[in-house]
């Protein structure tokens, strides 16, 4: 496991079963919740101007189905 998907595990393991349903439902409509994405900004994980972190962040998601 790569250390970027290991933050991404921690990050989903400390989401609520509301946030991570929020998460799959943002994914499938390719938007992310305006909460998650702070989350996911906070921990690091999703960087203003960097879209390949979105792209990352929705492979993890669709994972997750």
């Amino acid at each position: 496991m790569t250390d970027r998907t290991e933050q991404l595990e921690s990050w989903w393991s400390g989401l609520s079963t509301d946030q991570r349903a929020k998460a799959l439902r943002g994914r499938a409509f390719d938007k992310l919740d305006e909460d998650l994405r702070t989350s996911l900004e906070d921990a690091g994980l999703v960087r203003s101007g960097k879209p390949e972190d979105k792209d990352e962040v929705d492979i993890f998601l669709k994972t997750r189905h």
